[in-house]
């Protein structure tokens, strides 16, 4: 009402007999129930209750632009009122996804996948000034405080403690503005509690068996050898519980080091992906598992090529059917390379690790004759004359032999 009427002389016992009817109220005004001492919101005609806390957490702010009312109304009053859902720190509008506290309302993407939110109209929304200007998605991470040791990561309508502070710093890229946000105790007290969280691409092992696994995004452990976890990490092993991974589906396994991520196939060397030509991926070992795209993001796959050659130091090799083909010289490097991709620097780890077939050729010494050279390198006579061309089975000291 612009005016309010004039308070009058006759008691209000001279009316107790009459039905009760929508109390009168001015808009835009929060206020307290006489008998519940709860709070709620009466705007546009509609009254939206709101929780303790949330009223507690907002009642000095001035981002919300609402008339605090001190006077109260009986909970019969309330009840004559249009009713509207009850106010939550998760919200949805015509304008967005929303968390709403003391400072504001802060948009969210997908604030659905935090809590369950509630719909409110743009003329309550409105009410409410901007947080800030940047806007979170999930996953996201949260803390009670500034100085709160705890670290929560909330996706998936589920807040899971952060398992230490190294994960907490692992995570950090993958959040929202790469900070952790600070939300009231209450709002994160909102969310149900799900199990501990470890970043992805972190490689952990399980105290009670000894088992190594590659977490992979916020759901998935890969079982993995302590060789291939070499491969990922040169850090000593985060020990965890079964426990710790009980939000994981540790079912899968990663049996080598050659990975998936976003359609292209990698070979994971020293912690870096390396990228696998296409037309030559399936001659190197084992099938290429896909990872999550968290776990791609922390492992950051190069676009260094590896094709069917690589080296360490000056040596060269060939990769055939899983196994490596050492190159003897230069010049048998260079005739074999032709216009195909240029050999892929390898650590020393991996060039011992796979098993080797034949050099490309050999040079006859001392005493050599054609069976001892057949013998040394698994093959026969007949194969070495006729790849050879040989006419005679008498080697020559310093004779070069091209080998299967």
């Amino acid at each position: 009402l612009a005016t309010p009427p004039a308070v009058s002389a006759i008691s209000a016992l001279h009316f107790k007999s009459l039905p009760l009817g929508a109390p009168v109220i001015a808009d835009n005004n929060v206020f307290k129930t006489t008998e519940l001492n709860n709070y709620g919101l009466f705007i546009s005609g509609v009254y939206y209750p709101m929780p303790p806390e949330l009223h507690s957490d907002i009642k000095s702010s001035p981002a919300w632009r609402f008339n605090k009312s001190t006077g109260t109304l009986s909970t019969a009053s309330v009840a004559k009122l249009t009713q509207g859902v009850k106010l939550s720190n998760f919200v949805t509008s015509a304008n967005g996804g929303f968390l709403l506290t003391a400072q504001g309302k802060q948009p969210v993407t997908d604030v659905q996948n935090i809590a369950s939110a509630v719909n409110l109209p743009n003329v309550v929304i409105d009410k409410i000034d901007a947080a800030s200007s940047v806007v979170l998605s999930t996953p996201l991470l949260v803390k009670e405080s500034a100085s709160a040791t705890s670290t929560f990561l909330i996706a998936g309508q589920k807040s899971r403690e952060v398992f230490d502070s190294s994960e907490t710093t692992k995570l950090l890229p993958l959040a929202a503005s790469g900070v952790a946000q600070v939300w009231p105790k209450y709002v994160i007290s909102q969310i149900a509690s799900g199990p501990k969280a470890l970043a992805p691409a972190s490689v952990v092992k399980v105290q009670e068996s000894g088992n190594i696994y590659l977490i992979d995004g916020f759901t998935r452990g890969l079982r993995m050898s302590a060789t291939t976890a070499r491969a990922f990490t040169k850090v000593k092993l985060k020990t965890v519980t079964r426990a710790d991974l009980t939000g994981y589906n540790t079912a899968g396994t990663l049996d080598w080091q050659k990975i998936v991520c976003g359609g292209s196939s990698y070979l994971v060397d020293q912690g870096v992906p390396l990228l696998l030509d296409n037309e030559t991926a399936n001659q190197w070992p084992k099938t290429a598992v896909a990872l999550d795209g968290k776990t791609c993001q922390k492992l950051r796959p190069t676009t260094t090529r590896v094709g069917l050659f690589v080296a360490n130091g000056t040596a060269k090799f060939k990769i055939v059917a899983g196994k490596l083909r050492p190159i003897r010289t230069a010049a048998e490097y260079t005739a074999m390379l032709g216009n195909q991709t240029p050999a892929a620097l390898l650590s020393a780890e991996l060039i011992a690790e796979l098993p080797k077939l034949n050099p490309t050729s050999y040079v006859v010494v001392a005493n050599d004759t054609l069976y001892k050279v057949a013998v040394k390198f698994k093959t026969t006579r007949a194969s070495l004359r006729t790849l050879n061309k040989l006419t005679t089975d008498v080697l020559q000291r310093g004779q070069v032999l091209v080998l299967p």
